[in-house]
């Protein structure tokens, strides 16, 4: 590309991608099974990337959904920032799980199969964590951020 050997030893072409979980047939839930939300924070694992992430709006809208769908369950993968007592007490519900380390790419894969619906309300398109969801079969709820759209 720039014609210059001394760019090129320094230059790696690394094409973003990720590879596809074998095909599986999510089995239908039970009325009575709960309905298994899952929020996945960078792989930085950085508390300020919670907020960035759209992890506050996830907190608020489980808060009012947990009351109309008590089945609700809410997994983070997440480290989170100092919070306000409000959003700890949301946490604090049995129906929260807060997973607050690295996992391994089997630990991810079984995250993506136990849940229902991914979610990632961020400001803008987080494209690897999104793609990874969806090839999981997991419908997305995204923010109207820059790049979701397409």
């Amino acid at each position: 590309l720039f014609q210059s050997e001394t760019i090129a030893r320094k230059v790696i072409y690394a094409p973003l991608g990720l590879a596809l979980p074998p095909r599986v047939q999510r089995p239908m839930r039970r009325s009575d099974e709960p309905i298994e939300l899952l929020f996945i924070n960078s792989w930085a694992q950085q508390g300020v990337c919670f907020g960035l992430r759209g992890g506050f709006d996830i907190l608020e809208a489980f808060r009012i959904l947990k009351q109309r769908y008590p089945r609700l369950r809410l997994t983070l993968r997440t480290t989170l920032p100092k919070l306000a007592r409000h959003y700890q007490q949301i946490l604090a519900s049995d129906d929260v799980q807060i997973i607050d380390r690295v996992v391994t790419d089997e630990e991810m894969t079984q995250l993506h199969q136990n849940a229902d619906i991914y979610l990632l309300p961020a400001g803008r398109i987080h494209i690897v964590s999104l793609l990874g969801a969806m090839a999981h079969g997991l419908p997305v709820v995204v923010s109207d951020g820059w790049g979701f759209e397409e």
